[in-house]
């Protein structure tokens, strides 16, 4: 069950980055979005953020996690206030 979860989520985070980065490679080289602009870096982020936005996802379907805050408190594992965190 760990392999297909651990296959299930690279497959799905390489899928989702080589889409949103390549629609901007090919619209880029034919001239109809322009690296930079609003909606290329909305692709962009989503692209680079995917590997975040599929482990919420199949955790979600695993069961493992009920809310948003519960899966930020598991991947990032906060232990302290966050004021703890920010203060030197």
């Amino acid at each position: 069950m760990r392999r297909r979860v651990t296959l299930s989520f690279l497959i799905w985070t390489f899928t989702i980055s080589y889409i949103m980065w390549g629609t901007i490679i090919i619209s880029n080289q034919f001239s109809y979005l322009e690296f930079g602009s609003p909606i290329s870096m909305i692709l962009f982020i989503i692209g680079g953020n995917a590997p975040a936005i599929v482990a919420y996802f199949i955790l979600k379907k695993e069961r493992r996690v009920d809310s948003f805050g519960q899966f930020v408190k598991r991947a990032f594992a906060i232990k302290q206030k966050l004021l703890y965190y920010f203060c030197f």
